[in-house]
């Protein structure tokens, strides 16, 4: 009997313990995409280097090489979809303006 209760108070004492998960930034992201860039032969070492898994900076270094191209399109150009939205919003907002305007001159107020 008392085995089993130690036994299970150290598994509910594992059990309490929980891993943190890191949340990297994008700089952090950008500059462990950007080492392994060069070449594959440094893959293996990187993991260790930046404690980041593997699998993590083949995902970093992927989006990094896909959306670089877009960096140099010209006709991309134009704005960002917060800027978009911000424009969107305010063309809205004049147009209600402006009905309000006429509607407070029809009605006499």
């Amino acid at each position: 009997m008392i085995r089993w209760r130690f036994a299970s108070f150290i598994k509910e004492e594992e059990q309490t313990v929980a891993k943190i998960r890191k949340r990297h930034g994008a700089g952090f992201k950008a500059k462990v995409a950007l080492a392994a860039i060069p070449s594959d032969a440094a893959a293996a070492e990187l993991p260790a280097r930046f404690s980041v898994h593997a699998n993590r900076i083949y995902a970093w270094k992927k989006t990094l090489l896909s959306d670089l191209a877009g960096l140099f399109d010209k006709d991309a150009g134009g704005l960002s979809d917060k800027e978009a939205e911000l424009s969107r919003v305010y063309r809205q907002l004049g147009r209600v303006a402006l009905e309000r305007d006429f509607l407070s001159r029809k009605s006499g107020l």
